[in-house]
């Protein structure tokens, strides 16, 4: 509705977490969900926190989700 109403990008903010949200299955729904939209998806590293146990994302495996994402059409 927003994109209607203004036709301005929007950009998604998607915390990558090694292991949970990185892996090709993940990169290919984000790519369908957001197909078609004015958009620009921020791909950001987790910020590890010893309490939680989640690890961050290495920039290789980042740009692999990247080409996957970009790859659906």
């Amino acid at each position: 509705e927003y994109l209607t109403f203004n036709n301005r990008k929007v950009t998604f903010e998607y915390i990558m977490i090694k292991d949970v949200n990185d892996n090709e299955k993940c990169a290919k729904e984000l790519s369908i969900l957001l197909k078609g939209l004015n958009c620009y998806v921020n791909l950001i590293p987790y910020n590890e926190v010893d309490e939680h146990g989640y690890r961050s994302v290495d920039y290789k495996s980042a740009m692999v989700f990247y080409d996957k994402k970009t790859d659906v059409r």
